[in-house]
């Protein structure tokens, strides 16, 4: 966290999203190899948080808005590259509060910063808990936590609840070491017994394995452990080679088995390198893979519709003088990175990345002092300059585990790859929720019929994307559908 800027935003130029060149010309065939961005979008607050809603709008919110209400917020709509105010309405700062979202689509947000005269930065934590609703775009209060928290992460489990691991106290001077459970079923707090306690560092990378344990990653020292929700046991894993990634990024990748960490700040400078973890090896350690082009520190990782992984933004230092702004491309497949375009806007610290249900990635956020501060941009990945998408003509609105889900589409027979997608909720270079979940399926006659995943533990309950990959490796637009 920093003081807030004193800069007051201006309006830049809006650019519709999603406006492509004439397929052919020079314009359009090098985004077909590195994609293109928007010009930045005026929405009027910081995107430090920002999460995908099953409506296809994307919650962004920031500080207090020091005036007798919460923190400001808005609702993005990437349709139409506009924007309405949904603030707080109750006396209430969230910014730097872990953010996640419950099964039935709801954003649940924990902690945050007291409210303080002017809007200045508490570094203490706090103990409310807020939840946004995408059906009636109203806040409400779920209740306290037991312990105070600023910097918590958030983990939905697979039985629906909501894991809390970390966080700074209401002092600013020690971090929170309980773990805390929010079950949407009783509207309540539980904390877990003794066993589950473990000092994990402020805002610790968390993901659910396909066994049901969560894979905890701590960027200050790169221990790595895994917790097991069903009997609060702790087990160390490794350690990162590169130890300290300080605001690094990190993502499960396609398979659901291999966990990516990128970039940060090691002890000595902020570092390009990469390195992965293998949970399906029989003892599980960190390896480098392909570095990135350019050093990151607050880099946003943003799992693509064809399952590749962007990054996006961050840069040598956390102001904007050090930002880079070139993206890159990590192919999982090959374990190398590509250069992509690059955005006009500095993304450095407090900047959010999430995948659009189109297929695009939403870039917002990062206290600059800069008026783009208060902006979002839009980046087309290469796969939307490549040819005619497969579209899916019909989806299910909702499957349960186990089920058979039938997916209409005039393009069945060239499809190669079928994928539940959650989407994202982000911030400080963690993203809770993005999961890419590969489905085995079958080819019909305008019909593909995928196999939903038995299991919770795969792809834990919730609004997920459904898509459909061709053999040229583009995908379609993504359908909500609700997994129960």
């Amino acid at each position: 966290m920093r003081r807030r800027s004193s800069v007051v935003p201006i309006v830049l130029l809006v650019v519709a999203a999603g406006v492509f060149s004439v397929a052919g010309s020079p314009v359009a065939n090098a985004s077909a190899t590195i994609g293109s961005w928007t010009s930045t979008i005026q929405v009027g607050v910081i995107g430090v948080h920002a999460a995908l809603l099953n409506t296809g709008k994307v919650l962004l919110y920031e500080f207090d808005a020091n005036n007798g209400v919460g923190s400001k917020a808005v609702l993005f709509d990437p349709a139409t590259s506009t924007s309405s105010r949904v603030d707080v309405p109750f006396r209430r700062n969230i910014i730097c509060s872990g953010i996640s979202l419950l099964a039935d689509g709801r954003v649940l947000t924990t902690g945050g910063e007291p409210y303080t005269a002017g809007g200045n930065d508490a570094f203490q934590g706090i103990r409310e808990s807020t939840i946004f609703d995408p059906a009636t775009n109203r806040w409400t209060d779920p209740g306290v936590m037991a312990y105070p928290r600023w910097y918590p992460s958030n983990v939905l489990l697979p039985n629906g609840s909501t894991l809390v691991f970390s966080g700074r106290d209401a002092a600013g001077t020690r971090n929170i070491a309980q773990v805390e459970r929010y079950d949407p079923a009783t509207g309540r707090w539980t904390t877990l017994p003794a066993a589950a306690n473990r000092q994990t560092g402020l805002y610790p990378r968390t993901v659910v394995l396909p066994d049901g344990r969560i894979l905890v990653t701590r960027s200050l020292n790169g221990v790595t452990d895994t917790f097991d929700p069903r009997t609060n046991a702790w087990k160390q894993i490794d350690t990162m080679n590169a130890g300290q990634r300080q605001d690094g990024s990190v993502v499960l990748l396609p398979g659901l088995q291999r966990y990516l960490s990128v970039g940060g700040k090691t002890k000595t400078a902020v570092t390009k390198t990469a390195e992965i973890l293998d949970m399906s090896a029989a003892n599980p350690q960190w390896t480098y893979t392909g570095a990135m082009a350019f050093a990151r520190r607050n880099p946003n990782l943003v799992l693509l519709a064809d399952g590749t992984v962007l990054a996006v933004g961050g840069g040598t230092t956390v102001g904007p003088s050090g930002a880079t702004k070139t993206a890159e491309l990590y192919d999982p497949a090959t374990g190398r990175w590509r250069q992509m375009a690059a955005q006009t806007a500095a993304r450095t610290y407090h900047s959010t990345a999430l995948l659009l249900p189109d297929g695009r990635v939403l870039s917002a956020g990062a206290t600059s002092g800069l008026p783009e501060q208060t902006t979002v941009d839009i980046y087309s990945p290469p796969y939307l300059f490549k040819g005619p998408r497969p579209t899916i003509s019909s989806v299910p609105g909702s499957a349960g585990y186990g089920q058979q889900l039938a997916i209409s589409t005039p393009d069945a027979s060239r499809i190669s790859r079928v994928a539940l997608i959650r989407p994202g909720a982000v911030t400080h270079s963690v993203n809770f929720d993005q999961r890419y979940v590969d489905l085995t399926f079958t080819r019909g006659s305008g019909t593909l019929t995928a196999a939903i995943p038995s299991s919770a533990n795969t792809a834990p309950p919730g609004w997920y994307l459904v898509v459909i990959v061709d053999t040229q490796g583009i995908p379609s637009v993504g359908k909500f559908l609700r997994l129960r």
